[in-house]
């Protein structure tokens, strides 16, 4: 049987967030949640990329429909 080695990696994200009210919105919701904000950045991606495959699969679903 194979099995696969755990990979250890990190990517460094320089983010510059120059809309106050954005920013503003982004510190209540990680102090509503308990999160700190790089737990909430990676939330956020991952959320993002879920929603990105799964729009991605739809569109495939439908060409195959049609």
């Amino acid at each position: 049987m194979f099995y696969m080695k755990k990979l250890n990696s990190s990517v460094t994200i320089n983010i510059d967030i120059v809309n106050t009210e954005l920013m503003l919105e982004i510190n209540v919701t990680c102090t509503e949640l308990s999160l700190s904000l790089e737990q909430f950045i990676t939330y956020a991606i991952n959320k993002l990329l879920y929603d990105i495959k799964f729009v991605h699969n739809l569109k495939f679903v439908n060409n195959d429909i049609q």
